[in-house]
């Protein structure tokens, strides 16, 4: 996630999915990337 804002591409946050850490951004043609990960 640190490297897509580095790169010019936003990241949000969702927490709205308990127990797993959740965010998104876009590709540079428009495309929404979805990251889902358990939180420990």
């Amino acid at each position: 996630m640190r490297r897509l804002g580095e790169a010019g591409y936003p990241v949000v946050f969702d927490d709205d999915f308990p127990g797993m850490r959740r965010f998104h951004s876009e590709d540079p043609h428009g495309n929404r990337l979805e990251f889902l990960e358990p939180i420990p």
